[in-house]
């Protein structure tokens, strides 16, 4: 037999719970999960990828489809993320 009462003081007090379980939460969130910003950064050291450079990685991967970014970087003096990023036209 049910006992809707007690079932019901029941699933209030587990909503109780969750309510101040969300609160803690969202102070945990707001207070704890937060960076701050770094003191200094370093300097960016990679060469920008001018036309004329994406030109030259376009010309030796197709002349080259068998070579991989990471040479063809090296050849043109770009890091191989740069030459993936041509490549798939994102720059």
């Amino acid at each position: 037999m049910s006992n809707i009462p007690a079932a019901r003081e029941e699933l209030i007090e587990i909503a109780d719970m969750l309510a101040k379980a969300a609160r803690r939460i969202r102070k945990i969130v707001a207070n704890d999960l937060t960076r701050e910003s770094p003191i200094s950064r370093a300097k960016p050291t990679a060469i920008k990828v001018t036309p004329a450079i994406a030109k030259n990685i376009r010309k030796l991967a197709l002349a080259f489809p068998d070579l991989p970014h990471r040479e063809i970087a090296r050849k043109v003096g770009v890091d191989g993320g740069r030459v993936s990023e041509v490549l798939n036209d994102k720059r």
